[in-house]
């Protein structure tokens, strides 16, 4: 599902009317998307992973490395797309000169 969304916003940047998608809103949509996805996948694998722990008596400890390195990365990709949104600076564009009618 996640990678249908990630093609998706692919798909809008690079169409014609994708002027809209600056480099900096491609990058907080894609960072939200891994952050979501990252975050999620914890509700999604719930039920599989209890029925594996009941079916063969596992704890806690039997837990990837790498699972532990997404628990980092999901959260991490939250942040800097907070901070794209709100907190790094913009360019500020200098309005058009008014020329005065003769």
């Amino acid at each position: 599902m996640w990678f249908a969304v990630a093609v998706a916003v692919t798909v809008l940047a690079l169409a014609p009317r994708g002027d809209a998608l600056t480099p900096r809103r491609l990058g907080i949509l894609y960072l939200s998307v891994i952050g979501a996805a990252l975050f999620l996948r914890l509700f999604s694998g719930f039920g599989i992973g209890m029925s594996i722990a009941d079916s063969f008596a596992t704890t806690g400890t039997q837990v990837s490395a790498l699972s532990l390195v997404f628990d980092l990365i999901g959260p991490l990709s939250i942040a800097v797309a907070l901070l794209l949104f709100g907190w790094a600076p913009v360019a500020r564009v200098a309005p058009y000169a008014r020329v005065a009618a003769g």
